[in-house]
């Protein structure tokens, strides 16, 4: 049954278009999944953080800048031409998938760069990353690329993705040979950062921390995965939450993800809809305050 639900639900979502109306249908199902309930009116005292998401995902009025820059590559440009200070992995091939594209095509152009210390991922959606220097099934490989075959807005009615060019990426990668490093999700509107979300062994056993800023306090909410019993705190933390308020001034709410090294803070992506509003958030006055605080933020950005 769960088979062929999801089978009506791929149908559906690729022949209904990015209206309100047919966005609002196909993305609640997940939204009830992860929050327990309908979506809350986004002006009412009690609207989460996960409402305001799923209601301007589903609007679709982005603006050409957060189109933009939900495109991997196009956003390394834009934070090399407005931030100092920030790296940026380097790319280091690009290979745009398709519909005719087939899978032996796109596995002898990977091929050249298998065993080496880089990673590839898709630049038009999320979630998805292949570690080149690690040993892969065909299985994986297969996966990987009917994943960057997809039209990403098709999978969860993210509507930023509608229109994105399907590339792939091959990038250095910044981490140590052997090592996974964290994520660092600063969320942030108009130059304010409100919270700092750490996914920590994301390939494994996925955690994840929400810790305040500027202090990194580890708060006791669930948001998505089980909460670590400790953060360590990122060695350049305040030159990534400098970095954060720099690349999100734009922004009416954005997540900057960055990365901390050894040589110091990288950029990884922007992300505009996070988790499409259907993470779960187990502290609901916290969710509720976490708005306010975007709404306020938002505000003073006006001004």
């Amino acid at each position: 049954m769960k088979y062929v639900l999801k089978l009506i639900y791929k149908f559906s979502s690729g022949i209904l278009p990015n209206l309100y109306c047919f966005n609002y249908i196909l993305a609640l199902p997940n939204f009830v999944r992860g929050n327990g309930r309908p979506p809350r009116n986004v002006d009412a005292k009690t609207a989460t953080i996960n409402d305001y998401i799923f209601d301007r995902m589903i609007r679709n009025n982005w603006n050409m800048l957060q189109i933009n820059c939900v495109d991997k590559q196009y956003a390394k440009k834009f934070v090399s031409e407005l931030a100092t200070g920030v790296k940026i992995p380097r790319t280091i091939s690009v290979y745009h998938i398709s519909g005719q594209t087939s899978v032996d095509e796109f596995e002898a152009w990977l091929g050249t760069y298998l065993g080496k210390h880089f990673v590839a991922k898709p630049a038009h959606s999320a979630g998805r990353v292949l570690f080149l220097d690690k040993e892969m099934q065909k299985s994986e490989l297969l996966d990987f690329f009917e994943y960057s075959k997809t039209n990403y807005f098709r999978i969860g009615r993210e509507t930023l993705y509608e229109n994105l060019e399907r590339n792939v990426i091959i990038e250095e990668n910044i981490s140590r040979e052997g090592t996974i490093l964290n994520d660092y999700k600063f969320f942030c509107s108009n130059g304010i950062v409100h919270y700092c979300e750490v996914d920590i062994d994301r390939f494994s056993e996925h955690k994840r921390a929400i810790c305040t800023v500027p202090n990194f306090d580890l708060l006791p909410v669930r948001y998505g995965r089980d909460v670590p019993d400790r953060v360590q705190r990122p060695k350049h933390l305040s030159q990534m939450i400098d970095i954060a308020r720099a690349l999100s001034m734009k922004f009416d709410f954005v997540s900057v993800d960055l990365y901390d090294t050894d040589e110091g803070a990288y950029f990884g992506e922007f992300t505009f809809s996070p988790g499409a509003g259907s993470m779960n958030i187990s502290d609901e006055k916290f969710a509720i305050e976490f708005l306010q605080k975007v709404r306020a933020a938002q505000k003073v950005g006006l001004q």
